[in-house]
């Protein structure tokens, strides 16, 4: 579910428009029964209409003292709203970018690890092959390289394919990725 930030002035007049429509029929309802139980308007005349017009007036402040009370709570609410979802979404950005920075380690790691192997038996073999070597050295050497490549393939392919990651600590609070532990 996605959090909606609210614009006070619009809550507002949704608001006033509330208390409005709330205040008025009453009103109008009062009125009707008035007039249908007298006939006239005569009746908000003389000391029943004084009382009454206290009545109205007394009603009238605390519709408008209480509208006050309750919008406060309502710009309360909304503003307190809106800072959780600055929050959430900022959260979210924290969680996203340490969930790159995992990735990235355990990249560097998987394939860093293998082509370091690969790069020191091709300076091995490149100083066998000024001493003449033998076959088998290279031959020893050319596998240990293509195990290597055969690591760096698993390791991408892990990569792509991974749907539960699992991280490990490495230093600190730094994480990694641990593909051998990620499904």
């Amino acid at each position: 579910m996605a959090a909606i930030k609210m614009d006070t002035e619009s809550a507002r007049r949704d608001f006033n428009n509330a208390v409005c429509l709330m205040s008025i029929i009453p009103f109008l309802v009062f009125m009707y029964l008035a007039v249908w139980e007298f006939g006239s308007f005569d009746m908000l005349s003389g000391r029943f209409g004084k009382v009454m017009s206290i009545v109205l007036t007394v009603v009238l402040l605390g519709i408008i003292t209480g509208r006050k009370a309750v919008w406060k709570i309502i710009e309360k609410l909304i503003i307190s709203n809106n800072q959780i979802i600055q929050m959430q979404e900022e959260l979210i950005e924290k969680n996203r970018l340490a969930a790159i920075t995992e990735t990235v380690l355990a990249v560097g790691h998987e394939i860093n690890n293998p082509l370091l192997a690969i790069q020191g038996n091709l300076e091995l073999m490149e100083g066998d092959c000024k001493e003449k070597p033998s076959i088998e050295s290279l031959v020893k050497r050319l596998n240990t390289m293509k195990t290597q490549c055969a690591r760096i393939m698993q390791a991408t392919g892990k990569l792509s394919s991974l749907s539960k990651p699992v991280s490990t600590v490495i230093s600190g609070n730094s994480r990694m990725i641990d593909l051998d532990k990620s499904e």
